[in-house]
């Protein structure tokens, strides 16, 4: 039997109600959307219920709100697909910025005005201690996970579509980072000389690693008489929690060229971190990890330590300011410079040796 809608003035309002003939026991399946303020507007959205039932793409009327389907559904099922990070990512942006301002709403009545307006009092109010609003990446990526999110509301019959398609979220401008000339580079490795972590530095300097993977970074995966290491794992924070993981992408495995000099440091790093081994014993906690840059107990530094005592450094030595990923930077940059083929998004150098002499002009084999 076909399916055939009606429409029934109820009150001050319209609703369609849709004959879906009789269920698997026997009884008439009906379907009532209701609220329409006009008897035009209900018969326009009577032929349109009708179409969406022929063509497959009927969503049946709920109650379902917008943070029952992203935390009672939503995030429970894409909890398995998705990277760890991403997942705390998203459960976070969810429950601090998301669920707050539209999880009272249902998820069918969602419109675009109603996100538009979401991300302009973000912008404008976000900041969660009040002192004014969240930057236009903050909401950038809240609205690529509000899309995700709705896009398999789509795709699981609960809504019609993705209203997110039609909304407008902030432009992120870009910004260029700060860099150091390689002047400003050897400088600062020339003041880092007797610093524990002087082959980190220097690490970094000559090859622009990335945080993470400086931190995960395995003895195992370092060849030092072969001059190259290998990009196999990322040391990452999770719900306030260290854990290893894999490089994001493919690519992200890599293997980079190693200067002269990077190659000495290793050297006397490892020979310095065998001796800590010795002196703490059994306390030291490394054996397993197999890491490159440690604690001295042997424990993982904190990517986000890390970036503070870097910070500290930058400031003793007197130099410009840059973030970590500043100094990762200043390597491309130093690259393009000097006109040596390598993939900017990885910086891994595809000519071997000009990378070498390279490593070797920039940050200088004894500085």
């Amino acid at each position: 039997m076909s399916a055939r809608g009606t429409v029934i003035k109820r009150g001050n309002t319209y609703s369609v109600v849709l004959d879906l003939g009789r269920d698997p026991d026997g009884k008439r399946a009906r379907r009532w959307h209701s609220g329409y303020r006009t008897k035009k507007a209900a018969e326009q959205a009577r032929t349109k219920l009708l179409a969406d039932l022929d063509a497959g793409s009927y969503v049946e009327p709920n109650k379902l709100t917008v943070g029952g389907f992203i935390e009672g559904q939503w995030l429970p099922a894409i909890r398995s697909t998705v990277r760890p990070t991403t997942f705390a990512m998203y459960e976070q942006n969810a429950k601090a910025h998301i669920i707050p301002a539209l999880g009272l709403g249902q998820l069918r009545a969602l419109a675009p005005a109603r996100l538009n307006s979401f991300y302009a009092d973000m912008l404008d109010n976000g900041r969660k201690d009040g002192k004014g609003g969240l930057s236009t990446r903050t909401v950038r990526i809240v609205h690529v996970i509000l899309h995700r999110a709705l896009r398999d509301a789509v795709r699981w019959g609960l809504v019609e579509r993705n209203v997110a398609d039609l909304a407008d979220p902030p432009a992120v401008k870009s910004k260029e980072a700060a860099v150091w000339s390689p002047e400003q580079t050897r400088a600062f490795l020339a003041s880092m000389a007797d610093d524990r972590l002087a082959a980190l530095w220097r690490l970094e300097a000559s090859t622009g690693m990335r945080r993470g993977e400086v931190c995960g970074l395995r003895w195992s995966d370092v060849d030092l008489e072969a001059g190259n290491l290998r990009i196999a794992q990322t040391l990452v924070e999770v719900n306030y929690k260290l854990q290893f993981s894999e490089p994001k992408t493919k690519a992200g495995k890599r293997t980079l060229v190693l200067d002269p000099a990077t190659v000495l440091a290793l050297r006397a790093h490892r020979r310095r971190q065998l001796e800590e081994r010795v002196a703490w014993g059994p306390l030291w906690t490394g054996a397993d990890a197999d890491l490159v840059f440690t604690k001295e107990d042997g424990s993982p530094i904190h990517p986000e330590r890390l970036s503070r005592y870097f910070d500290a450094r930058v400031a003793k030595a007197q130099l410009p300011r840059i973030t970590f990923h500043g100094l990762r930077h200043s390597y491309v940059t130093m690259l393009q410079m000097s006109d040596v083929p390598f993939d900017a998004s990885f910086g891994t150098v595809r000519d071997q040796g000009a990378a070498r002499e390279i490593g070797h002009d920039a940050v200088g084999v004894g500085a």
